[in-house]
């Protein structure tokens, strides 16, 4: 009797296998989620807390600093931009306004909400980045409404129904496109992914700082007080996904992948942790 052989089934790349997940990694690492009910109460409380804080300020800003050498300044500054407008210089400034508009936001959530799930096989990056935005969202939009200080004496060139203190696009960008930077070094250790993310985590948030004053939107403390708000929503809400995430993995009844136990994916020697058990 002959005996024959059958070679075996080369391996497939990642990304064909993005399209046809094994059962086991939909089955099991797509339930582990990195918030708890005790994830929702520290979100309220980071809320109240935040929005007292920003509203403190906003008044500060309007009440001390406004009437000041320092609030004239800032008018001046809002006048010097509208001084150097051109078609195509506010073609520009519209265009680096744009990734903080409501509609790119939940665009680019609603792309996300697939690939990351299909790319990461985890949900801990995608939420991670709605707490974040969503806490920046309502804090900025309570804190803006109770403080309600006009927009620069200028001409405004796009309308939005909110008042002026804090810059909610300002505070979209540090929150939103500075996440996306901590979710590439979570994921990959190779150096031009990093580069990547870092040059346009930091261009747009930039881009956004000057264009919002260009388009005569906001004055400078706005601004300021909008990237401070970004950069904190992001700092709590990775906190909070930490903590909510150690609690999952303790609870478990079973052994997670190693993957859906860590947000950080690369270890202090750069290598990458397993994405899916074998």
């Amino acid at each position: 009797m002959t005996e024959t052989t059958t070679a075996a089934a080369p391996t497939r790349p990642r990304l064909g296998r993005l399209f046809t997940p094994r059962p086991d990694v939909l089955r099991h690492p797509l339930k582990v989620w990195p918030y708890t009910w005790r994830s929702l109460g520290q979100f309220v409380v980071a809320f109240l807390v935040l929005t007292a804080i920003w509203t403190g300020a906003g008044f500060a800003v309007v009440e001390l600093i406004e009437p000041t050498s320092i609030g004239q300044a800032e008018t001046d500054l809002s006048v010097w931009f509208e001084e150097q407008r051109t078609p195509t210089r506010t073609t520009i400034a519209e265009i680096a306004s744009f990734p903080s508009d409501t509609w790119v936001k939940v665009a680019m959530f609603a792309i996300l909400l697939v690939v990351f799930p299909l790319v990461f096989r985890r949900w801990h990056d995608w939420a991670f980045l709605l707490g974040a935005l969503v806490l920046e969202v309502c804090v900025y939009g309570a804190a803006s409404y109770i403080v309600g200080r006009p927009r620069p004496p200028v001409e405004q060139l796009t309308q939005v129904p909110t008042e002026s203190f804090p810059s909610g696009h300002m505070a979209a960008a540090t929150a939103f496109y500075l996440g996306l930077v901590l979710v590439v070094y979570w994921n990959t250790s190779n150096p031009a992914w990093r580069a990547v993310a870092w040059f346009f985590g930091a261009l747009i948030p930039v881009g956004m700082f000057v264009s919002r004053l260009y388009l005569g939107m906001h004055y400078v403390s706005d601004m300021i007080g909008g990237f401070l708000l970004g950069l904190t929503c992001l700092v709590v809400a990775l906190n909070i996904a930490r903590d909510g995430l150690d609690e999952t993995v303790d609870d478990a009844d079973e052994l997670l992948p190693p993957h859906t136990t860590e947000l950080d994916l690369i270890d202090d020697g750069g290598e990458t942790l397993e994405v899916a058990p074998s």
